[in-house]
């Protein structure tokens, strides 16, 4: 029998989720590469839909996404709402700087997302998990 510590979803512009166990993690990759803009905000909000209801945690790891323009801002917005809203622990990891400016700019940051749950990259956010 697994003892199931946290059930944890990562949204990369690659995704994993997995079962916390013995303080490890079994990862399942989806990968979502490059910016989110108007023609590709239904397969983000797609991914999004995708995040298991048991999850307790999702991570964003937004290295690989360089550009976000309005209406991938206003996804992006609509997706980290609707989690807050299911209870679920969003943290976002290796924000880079044009996306980072979006989100600050209709205050996603620090509103919705609190600096103590931005993190420059992803092991940072795992020893963040496991100390709270």
């Amino acid at each position: 029998m697994f003892n199931e510590i946290n059930f944890i979803f990562c949204l990369e512009f690659s995704l994993c989720c997995g079962n916390w166990i013995s303080d490890s993690i079994s990862n399942f990759y989806k990968t979502y590469k490059g910016p989110l803009f108007f023609g590709t905000t239904i397969d983000f909000e797609s991914l999004a839909k995708q995040i298991p209801k048991n999850a307790t945690t999702v991570i964003i790891r937004m290295g690989r996404m360089p550009y976000m323009d309005q209406s991938g801002l206003y996804v992006m917005e609509d997706v980290l709402i609707d989690l807050v809203n299911e209870g679920k622990m969003v943290l976002l990891v290796n924000i880079l700087n044009q996306p980072k400016y979006m989100m600050e700019q209709i205050d996603i940051m620090p509103d919705l997302m609190p600096k103590e749950r931005m993190f420059i990259d992803f092991n940072a956010s795992m020893v963040w998990i496991k100390a709270n």
